[in-house]
């Protein structure tokens, strides 16, 4: 037995396509729109007709209409480097197939134009477009530029207008070569036509400069030239009018959106349900409805679930904001008014502090106000400041009667300097008297004495003629004390004699 024969369709087609020796198909997205257009759908075959309309290298040709081989189309794709808001010109458009499959290419903001002589063929086309909206799955699965067909002779287009990518279906014609170069938009248009049997691809580097490459060898019919032209009388070199690029309207971008809404859901929860060519368009449509709101609901319990975390952290922080302010507060406090707050937030209670800190706090429940917002704590707060200034100037008060005192008694020896010397011939009886006074012989002898008060009265230094101003501190005191080296007794016993 021998093997069994692959049933044709679209698929081996393109499976084809992509394996052959020539790799027609090189690119992923160029794939795809192939396999998402079936080309059996852009041919009328009568019964008993042998027609295969998946054959790779076989063209068909129906009165005016016509097909190109699947390999040329193929191989043509891929030189027009095709992508997403492009412009599209199909000069001889035939039943619209390759325009078909360069909307899927080029997307809704895409401009897709097709212009053909023959008007049962613009008709035609319109008709397979028509069908392959109603039942092709590649609407649902592809943003879709929709091809517009015109009716006319390429010879009669408007120079000026220009495309980003250009298609010529028919032998070009001696001469019109520059013609159609001028279409093509500077800085990186491309044409691709058939030229003197050979499947030409022009890159348009400047106003001036091309880059040309040869593709494959071909065979197509000349296009109709002027001469030849089929048209009406009245439409005979009439110049084509070309639609202009309106802006969408609010119906047709809204629609657009609905649709990737819809397709990305459907990716989201059924990856193949775009990709199965078994179910049909409006079952699939109405499985991505319900694909779509269980995806929408999905994500309105995830967008209530977040918004109640974020409600749990805000509390959270705010808790956390207010301890640390309570904290901050009770650093700044000294220990006894710490106590008083510590006590304070068991009875839940206000606490403010009555010393030299200066700290009004309030339980951690409850922000710190505003100064300006409470009087009575400030006024508290400004009483304990005028207690301890008055508490600081009886201090210095103090101190500086004790200064006038010393500064006094200093007057009073520096007017007696005058009995110096009998004070001198005093301590030198009492120090030949007694041993213990061998210490102050020589201090008696450097001509400085120093008397120490008792506690009830006065201080009293003696200085010297040379020093006279080291009285004024009571530290001075005590260092001649130390340097005389007698105690308080032998004083008294001085200022008794001296007397």
């Amino acid at each position: 037995m021998g093997a069994q024969q692959t049933k044709p369709s679209n698929k081996n087609m393109v499976d084809q396509l992509v394996e052959s020796r020539q790799s027609y198909i090189r690119s992923a997205k160029v794939e795809g729109v192939f396999r998402a257009v079936d080309r059996a759908m852009y041919f009328e075959i009568e019964d008993g007709e042998p027609v295969d309309p998946y054959d790779v290298e076989d063209p068909w040709r129906r009165g005016n209409l016509h097909l190109s081989a699947p390999c040329i189309y193929a191989r043509v794709v891929e030189a027009l480097d095709l992508h997403t808001g492009m412009s599209f010109l199909n000069l001889g458009s035939g039943t619209g197939y390759l325009n078909t499959i360069v909307g899927l290419l080029i997307g809704p903001n895409g401009i897709n134009h097709g212009i053909e002589i023959h008007k049962e063929v613009v008709e035609y086309a319109y008709q397979r477009l028509q069908q392959f909206k109603e039942k092709s799955c590649a609407i649902d699965k592809y943003d879709f530029a929709e091809p517009i067909f015109i009716r006319g002779n390429c010879v009669n287009l408007n120079p000026d207008v220009k495309y980003d990518r250009i298609y010529l279906g028919a032998e070009c014609l001696p001469g019109m070569e520059m013609f159609m170069k001028k279409l093509v938009k500077v800085n990186g248009g491309i044409l691709v036509m058939p030229y003197e049997n050979r499947l030409m691809r022009h890159l348009r580097l400047s106003e001036t400069e091309w880059k040309s490459e040869k593709l494959m060898e071909v065979n197509f019919t000349s296009m109709v030239g002027r001469n030849g032209n089929p048209l009406d009388d009245e439409d005979d070199g009439k110049m084509i009018e070309i639609p202009l690029n309106t802006a969408k309207s609010l119906k047709e971008l809204c629609r657009i959106i609905i649709r990737q809404q819809l397709r990305h859901k459907t990716n989201l929860m059924n990856p193949n349900l775009l990709n199965s060519d078994n179910v049909d368009r409006r079952r699939r449509r109405a499985m991505m409805a319900q694909l779509a709101m269980r995806r929408s609901e999905q994500l309105r319990q995830k967008a209530e679930l977040d918004a109640a975390n974020a409600a749990l952290e805000s509390q959270k922080f705010s808790k956390l904001r207010l301890r640390a302010v309570g904290a901050a507060a009770t650093q700044s406090m000294c220990k006894k008014c710490q106590l008083k707050r510590s006590q304070a937030k068991r009875r839940k209670s206000h606490v403010s502090c009555c010393c030299e800190c200066k700290i009004v706090g309030q339980p951690i429940q409850q922000q710190i106000p505003n100064t300006s917002s409470t009087p009575t704590l400030s006024s508290q707060a400004a009483t304990a400041n005028e207690n301890n200034n008055s508490r600081s100037s009886t201090i210095e008060s103090r101190i500086q009667g004790e200064r006038m005192t010393t500064r006094s008694s200093s007057r009073v020896i520096q007017n007696e300097n005058s009995n110096f010397g009998a004070l001198l011939a005093i301590s030198e009886r009492i120090q030949a008297g007694s041993s213990s006074r061998q210490s102050t012989s020589s201090a008696t002898t450097r001509g400085r004495v120093s008397t120490g008060a008792p506690t009830r009265a006065a201080p009293v230094e003696v200085l010297d003629d040379d020093d006279d101003d080291s009285g004024d501190d009571d530290d001075d005191d005590e260092d001649d004390d130390d340097d005389i080296g007698y105690d308080d007794d032998d004083n008294d016993d001085d200022d008794a004699d001296d007397h």
